[in-house]
C-alpha cells in the first residue's frame, strides 16, 4: 500500500505565505497541542496569531474530552476561520468531522472530512482522514439513524452511502479501504436491485485488486447477482452464461473457498 502518512507542510511566515517546513501536531492530555519537529516547531509558538491558535485548540479539545460537542464545534470553527492556512487548520476540520459523525450528522462528517482530502492533502494523518469517510458509510449502511443539525432523525440514503463509498475508493485507490468499499458499493446497490452498479463495483474490485482478501467474495458476489437475473423479467442467456462463468472461475480461482 502506498505510504499516505506524509509530514505536513506547515505554515510560513505571514510575508511569504508560503509552506516551507514539515512539522506535526500531537495531543496529550497533560500539555495540549504540541507542535513536534520541523525547523519552524521552536518559533512557531511565539507569534501571538499562532498562540491564540493553540488556546483555541486546546479548549477544543478539553471540550470534547468532556463531552461539550457544541463548544468543541465552536472553538474548532474558529480555527478554522481564522487560521485556515496554518498547521491547526486541518486538525480542526477532522476533529470537528469525528465529532459530527458521533452526533449522526453524516453528510456534515464526509464534507469536513473530504475538505482535508481536497485542501490539505499533506496532513499527516491523512490514512485517518479515509478511514473515518469509510466508517461514515459503513455507519449509514449499517442502520445508524441519520440526526439532522444533532437532534431531528431522518432517513440516509443509499446513494449517499454508494457516493461515500466511492469518493473513499477515489481519494485512496492504493489504500486498505478501497476494496471493501468497492464489495460494500456492491452489496448497496444489489439491496436497491441496482445490479448495473453493483456490477460495476464488483468488476472493479476483481481487476484492479485480484489479490485482495475480498477478491473471492466479488466472484461469488457476482455469480449470486447473475443467477438473480436469470428469473428477472428480462431473462435472456446472457445472465446464466455469466453465472456458470463466474461460479467456475471462483471454484478454480479459491478451491480452498469453494470447499
Amino acid at each position: 500500500m502506498r505510504d499516505l502518512l506524509r509530514s505536513f507542510l506547515i505554515a510560513a511566515a505571514a510575508t511569504c505565505g508560503a509552506l516551507c517546513s514539515y512539522a506535526d501536531l500531537v495531543w496529550t492530555p497533560d500539555k495540549g497541542w504540541e507542535v513536534r519537529g520541523g525547523v519552524l516547531a521552536n518559533v512557531i509558538g511565539q507569534t501571538a496569531s499562532v498562540t491564540n491558535a493553540i488556546s483555541a485548540m486546546n479548549k477544543a479539545r478539553t471540550a470534547q474530552e468532556e463531552g461539550s460537542r457544541r463548544s468543541a464545534l465552536s472553538y474548532y470553527s474558529t480555527v478554522i476561520s481564522d487560521y485556515p492556512e496554518s498547521i491547526f487548520a486541518p486538525e480542526a476540520y477532522y476533529q470537528s468531522a469525528r465529532i459530527y459523525l458521533e452526533r449522526g450528522q453524516f453528510p456534515a462528517a464526509f464534507d469536513y472530512a473530504e475538505t482535508i482530502v481536497k485542501k490539505y492533502p499533506d496532513y499527516p494523518n491523512f490514512n485517518k482522514v479515509i478511514g473515518l469517510e469509510y466508517k461514515i458509510a459503513s455507519d449509514m449502511q449499517a442502520g445508524d439513524i441519520y440526526w439532522v443539525q444533532g437532534w431531528f432523525p431522518w432517513f440516509t440514503s443509499n446513494k449517499d452511502i454508494i457516493k461515500y463509498y466511492e469518493n473513499v475508493v477515489k481519494n485512496a485507490p492504493y489504500g486498505d479501504y478501497a476494496p471493501i468499499a468497492l464489495m460494500n458499493i456492491s452489496i448497496v446497490a444489489s439491496g436497491d436491485g441496482d445490479y448495473e452498479t453493483a456490477i460495476d463495483a464488483l468488476e472493479r474490485l476483481i481487476n484492479t485488486y485480484p489479490d485482495s482478501m475480498f477478491t473471492s467474495d466479488a466472484y461469488l458476489q457476482m455469480a449470486k447477482i447473475y443467477q438473480e437475473l436469470v428469473s428477472g423479467p428480462e431473462y435472456d442467456q446472457a445472465p446464466t452464461r455469466n453465472a456458470i462463468s463466474f461460479f467456475q472461475d471462483y471454484t478454480i480461482l479459491f478451491p480452498k473457498d469453494a470447499e
